[in-house]
């Protein structure tokens, strides 16, 4: 199996030491290393970059691309079009409440992988599943997409009421009703609720909205 990851940032890396160390042929590129794409031929592709250089990469690498892709962005994909599976064909999302650091480290971390495409499911999760960092999954792939968006919507809001002193109580009914709307929201893409459960949904919401170390709190 040989795989790429497009972003050299802490994330990327992170993904990129994470393979490695799971014994996987893998290689790191910058975005703008896109051309070495079609001669590498690579079974999976992970994408780690800025949600707002995505779009540029894509149209700039689209011939270049191979069969199956992996986003590890959050955030909207493009005015025009908000969610990043609607793009391509074949892709997947990972997402998930993880800090770089923490999975450079090696703590224990959960995230999940969703993709229409069971298969490409099936191939990420072999890819970087181990003993410290594990995966959920599910084919709710719209989903997962809003849940990477709202989070942190939420988490500005509750950094504002944290830096407002505002109560425990107030912060605990302000948070409860960003859920609900949120969830209103999301039940056209998975109404089931069942994503919610997952690492996608709530883990990656406390993470986002409950710790310092988040840029968005």
């Amino acid at each position: 199996m040989k795989v790429g990851v497009i972003g050299s940032g802490k994330w990327g890396t992170a993904i990129y030491n994470l393979i490695r160390k799971n014994g996987c042929e893998a290689l790191i590129l910058s975005r703008l290393e896109y051309k070495k794409l079609e001669s590498l031929k690579l079974d999976l592709l992970f994408i780690a970059l800025k949600t707002e250089g995505i779009e540029g990469f894509i149209n700039n690498a689209k011939g270049f691309l191979p069969e199956n892709i992996c986003s590890l962005s959050k955030g909207v994909y493009s005015l025009e079009e908000p969610f990043f599976s609607k793009i391509l064909k074949n892709v997947a999302v990972l997402s998930g409440p993880n800090f770089a650091d923490e999975v450079e480290v090696g703590f224990s971390t959960i995230s999940t992988v969703a993709s229409k495409n069971q298969n490409l499911v099936d191939m990420i999760k072999n890819i970087v599943e181990n003993k410290n960092f594990k995966i959920d999954t599910t084919t709710r792939i719209e989903a997962v997409e809003c849940y990477g968006i709202f989070k942190n919507i939420i988490a500005i809001y509750m950094g504002i009421l944290e830096g407002a002193a505002c109560s425990n109580n107030t912060k605990s009914m302000i948070f409860t009703q960003l859920i609900k709307e949120m969830q209103n929201f999301i039940l056209n893409f998975d109404s089931t609720r069942e994503s919610f459960f997952l690492s996608c949904g709530i883990g990656d919401i406390f993470l986002t909205a409950t710790s310092l170390k988040s840029r968005n709190f």
